[in-house]
This record gives structure tokens, C-alpha cells and sequence, in this order.
């Protein structure tokens, strides 16, 4: 088991990531979805099934899993066109 408890969740996808960390940061679905050039259907299905998998409810358990998972989830990304910038959560 990983010290920062991913472990449970190898299978997250990159786009899952990049949406559980617009989330974190409070964005609405259609934020997030303009900002990822995805549609809205594609955001909220992409949560539905984060939901699923973890058994979270609702965008506060979300944010509250990114939270405790940050080092892995709300982590810089990289795309094959090299770094990309994702926010970051304000430090607590």
C-alpha cells in the first residue's frame, strides 16, 4: 500500500485527474469543461464514474479525496506534447 493511499486507485485516468483538480479548485462543470475543450456531458460522466470507484458523494467527497491524495492527483501532469500547467490548490 503507497503512503499516500493511490494504491487503491492505480486506474485513474490522466482526464480524471485533470477534472478532480478543477474541482478542488471549485471550478463549475461547464468551467471545467471549456477549460479541457471536453463537453459537460463528458465531465459529469468522467465524475460519475470517480464517484463510483471510490465511493464518494457529491463534489465535497471529491474535493475531499483529491485533497487527501493531492501528491498524486492534483500533481503537474504531462501530455505528449511535453509540460502542461494545471492549478494548483492553495497550501492549508
Amino acid at each position: 500500500m503507497g503512503g499516500d493511499g493511490f494504491a487503491h486507485y492505480p486506474n485513474l485516468s490522466v482526464g480524471c485527474k485533470a477534472v478532480l483538480r478543477r474541482v478542488a479548485l471549485g471550478m463549475k462543470n461547464r468551467q471545467i469543461a471549456g477549460e479541457l475543450v471536453e463537453s459537460e456531458a463528458a465531465v459529469r460522466m468522467t465524475l460519475c464514474r470517480f464517484y463510483q470507484r471510490t465511493g464518494m458523494h457529491g463534489r465535497s467527497g471529491a474535493i475531499a479525496w483529491a485533497l487527501r491524495h493531492e501528491r498524486c492527483c492534483l500533481a503537474d501532469s504531462r501530455s505528449a506534447d511535453g509540460p502542461r500547467s494545471e492549478p494548483r490548490l492553495p497550501e492549508m
